[in-house]
């Protein structure tokens, strides 16, 4: 199983039950230095959601509102032949602790379908003596270019392979899926190197031509889920078929990270795991003559 180590997210949320509607405000840090950004997000959900406007961050002398920005997604089970969807909406606010000490994040008021919902309070513990921003170094890459992959991007994008069954016979169809999970924006995305197929014919059943993301949790943090490719397989020969990694180009736009900093693109090869499948013989019974 996939490790994740990702930062911790921290939800308060309130449920209300009677509508379906779940409103949650979350900080993706509880302590953070003077002058970083604090990424605050409130997100609605719901089965059915009615007009939502979009809350505003409270007047406040302890937080400066550096930029916002918005997501939606719908997110489609099929349980026991029923099938059920909801919708999320989520309200993104980049925000700069002013001073240090233990920092509330206001209560904020979510109009869903007329009606009023309140978030609860966050406090973030702020501390002194933050990292100060570095300098563009002359050469590097300009504003427009994006950076090299970090050292974290196998935990915030990848591409997950799965297939609907671990053996099958030799001529017998195995249907493989190709999904991408990103937890970073995505601006650009495009092949890079296709995933190769062993001991096997192949038949494109899916390959997306625009991105509809669902939304999955993945131990216990959320990802957005884009279904990329799905192949119809038949192996060849007694043995396995070997699916080799996909790898996709992706340029991704990190959120600014402190006062100084506008945000970043950055350029990251998501790639998925080799795929082994055992092949079995047909049984006596079932060999066609000679």
């Amino acid at each position: 199983m996939r490790a994740l180590m990702l930062h911790l997210v921290f939800a308060f949320s309130i449920v209300f039950a009677a509508e379906d509607i779940t409103v949650t405000a979350s900080v993706d840090k509880t302590t953070a230095f003077l002058g970083d950004v604090v990424t605050l997000t409130v997100t609605v959900q719901g089965r059915k959601l009615p007009s939502v406007s979009a809350p505003r961050f409270p007047a406040t002398n302890d937080w400066s509102l550096r930029g916002t920005s918005s997501s939606t997604s719908t997110s489609i089970q099929i349980i026991n032949g029923k099938m059920t969807s909801s919708k999320t909406i989520d309200y993104i606010y980049f925000i700069i602790p002013q001073r240090t000490g233990k920092l509330v994040i206001p209560s904020m008021e979510v109009l869903v379908g007329g009606k009023k919902y309140r978030t609860k309070p966050i406090t973030v513990n702020i501390l002194s003596g933050g990292a100060k921003p570095r300098q563009p170094k002359k050469g590097g890459p300009s504003a427009r270019q994006p950076a090299r992959q970090p050292q974290s991007a196998e935990q915030d994008i990848f591409i997950g392979v799965d297939a609907n069954k671990k053996s099958a016979y030799q001529g017998e169809q195995i249907t493989v899926y190709f999904t991408l999970y990103s937890r970073l924006d995505l601006v650009n995305l495009s092949y890079k190197k296709d995933a190769e197929f062993k001991n096997a014919w192949v038949e494109t059943i899916f390959e997306a031509t625009r991105l509809q993301p669902r939304v999955v949790t993945i131990g216990g943090k959320r990802y957005y889920a884009f279904p990329i490719k799905t192949v119809a397989a038949f192996p060849l020969m007694p043995g396995y078929v070997t699916v080799e990694p996909m790898e996709l180009k992706c340029v991704v736009q990190y959120p600014p990270r402190s006062f100084f900093d506008f945000g970043r693109r950055a350029e990251i090869i998501a790639r998925s795991k080799p795929l082994k499948i055992k092949v079995l013989s047909l049984p006596e019974a079932g060999k066609p003559d000679g």
